[in-house]
């Protein structure tokens, strides 16, 4: 196992950084996070186009101080608690309409994808699980 920190001070002038987390197994999302928020999501398919464009916008922002970006490879059960939700329930009483609808399609594209791609049987058990859950299939 290898674990990297930073030579650099993340608090003071200096460079971004670009955290990554190696996917683990029965994770389905990857999650990349910039200044402490969700900025994107993908199915973990998407894991190498994730740190990939973490690190490319690293090395194009520049800012006061430097930027950390994680990239986060996560199960549903930790999407769960991540998230503070249950897949089954509604998807977020505080979000609009719209916003909730762009989460439910954003994780049933994400569910149906990792159907088609795993090879991982956990990760195939999570996204039938979701999507049943969701009412996307029966």
């Amino acid at each position: 196992m290898k674990f990297t920190v930073s030579e650099h001070d993340l608090w003071g002038p200096g460079h971004n950084v670009v955290a990554v987390l190696p996917p683990s197994p029965g994770d389905l999302f990857v999650e990349v996070m910039v200044h402490g928020k969700f900025a994107w999501s993908w199915p973990i398919t998407d894991y190498e186009r994730a740190v990939k464009l973490a690190v490319a916008f690293a090395n194009r922002i520049r800012a006061d101080r430097p930027v950390v970006i994680k990239v986060l490879c996560l199960s549903r059960r930790e999407v769960e608690t991540v998230f503070r939700f249950s897949f089954a329930e509604e998807l977020a009483a505080t979000e609009t309409p719209e916003q909730a609808e762009e989460m439910y399609q954003a994780i049933k594209t994400t569910c149906l994808e990792a159907l088609r791609n795993s090879s991982d049987p956990r990760v195939r058990a999570d996204a039938m699980e979701t999507l049943q859950g969701m009412g996307v299939v029966t």
